[in-house]
């Protein structure tokens, strides 16, 4: 729950709560590993990445400081990294998930909303909700690769499984951008 700094656990078939965690203040987003082992969230208002022990009386393993305001989180398709946006500092912290340590912080545009990685792993792309942009980030040198343009105020960013196209949903214009991602 959002202002109670809590992550609920809820039984989709009758939905009641059966577990809950602990987690600093406002987790905005959750990603899960392949194994559905390990969680982590990105908590807007505390700067801090959870991760979590999603096992029988998990717990919270630790807390990994990032940018200002993170606010959306994604694990590689391998699960050897997790990326958060940092909305309010316009980055992207990078997280080994074996150590639990940020191994880069990437500038991309402006109010990063949203982040999702390329099928294939080469690459993962930030909304920017302020930048009418998406930047795409190769994963072997944590660089911004590209910058391109969208509709106004992209807030939302998803990738086929194909890794071909991406499909950009812009708040403020009503519009979804889609993306030819063949050309990386």
């Amino acid at each position: 729950l959002h202002n109670e700094g809590r992550v609920e656990v809820l039984d989709t078939s009758t939905a009641q709560e059966v577990d809950s965690y602990a987690v600093v203040a406002n987790p905005h987003w959750i990603a899960i590993s392949a194994d559905g082992a390990t969680g982590y969230t990105a908590n807007h208002e505390s700067g801090v990445v959870s991760v979590l022990d999603l096992g029988d009386g998990g717990r919270v393993i630790t807390t990994i400081p990032v940018g200002q305001a993170p606010h959306s989180i994604s694990l590689s398709p391998d699960g050897t990294r997790v990326s958060v946006v940092n909305f309010e500092s316009s980055t992207v912290s990078v997280i080994d998930t074996a150590t639990n340590a940020v191994v880069a912080t990437i500038p991309v545009g402006a109010k990063p909303q949203d982040i999702t990685y390329a099928p294939d792993g080469r690459h993962f792309y930030t909304a920017n909700v302020d930048g009418d942009t998406v930047s795409v980030i190769d994963t072997a040198t944590n660089t911004v690769t590209a910058t391109i343009p969208t509709g106004d105020g992209p807030t939302s960013v998803s990738v086929t499984p194909d890794g071909r196209r991406g499909y950009v949903t812009n708040l403020e214009d009503g519009t979804v951008r889609i993306l030819d991602l063949t050309a990386e």
